[in-house]
C-alpha cells in the first residue's frame, strides 16, 4: 500500500471565510504568509482544522505574498521569495492569512533553517485546491508565469 502524503489545508475559518465571501460576491483577500517556530510539533501528523495563528512569540517572519496565479479553474497559488537578507531564524510551520486575520490554510514543515547569506534564498507557497478557486479568488495570472 502506498503511503500517503500528509499536506497543508483549508483551516474550518478558511472553509468559512470562503463561503461567506463567494456568496457576498467579494474576492478573497490573502494578505501574508506567515512563517512561525511551533515547539515539538511533528510534521507528521493530521493538520489541525481548528488552527488559529500562533502567538506572536513563535512567529518568526511574516510577509506580504510577492506572486499569486492559477493552475486550472480549481486552483491556485500564492508565494513568497526569502531573499538573502532574511534571516536568521528557523520555522516548522506555515500559514496562509487573508487582510482580516482569517488563517486560511496551514501547513507543517521538517525544521526548515533560514539564514542570511549568499545563496541561502527560500521560496515558499502555498497552493489551494476548492471549486472555482480561480474565479473566487480573482486570479488571472496563470502559476507559471
Amino acid at each position: 500500500m502506498a503511503e500517503q502524503t500528509i499536506t497543508g489545508i483549508l483551516t474550518t475559518a478558511g472553509k468559512n471565510y470562503i463561503a461567506s465571501r463567494a456568496l457576498a460576491n467579494l474576492g478573497l483577500n490573502v494578505a501574508e504568509i506567515i512563517l512561525a517556530n511551533i515547539p515539538n510539533l511533528n510534521e507528521g501528523v493530521a493538520r489541525n482544522p481548528g488552527e488559529a495563528v500562533p502567538p506572536s512569540l513563535q512567529i518568526e517572519h511574516r510577509e506580504p505574498y510577492h506572486s499569486n496565479g492559477f493552475i486550472d479553474d480549481n486552483t491556485v497559488a500564492w508565494a513568497i521569495i526569502l531573499d538573502q537578507d532574511v534571516g536568521d531564524f528557523d520555522y516548522n510551520w506555515i500559514g496562509l492569512v487573508t487582510e482580516d486575520g482569517t488563517l486560511l490554510a496551514v501547513d507543517y514543515l521538517p525544521l526548515q533553517r533560514k539564514r542570511t547569506g549568499v545563496n541561502n534564498v527560500h521560496n515558499r507557497s502555498f497552493v489551494l485546491k476548492f471549486a472555482a478557486a480561480k474565479s473566487l479568488a480573482r486570479i488571472e495570472i496563470p502559476a507559471q508565469s
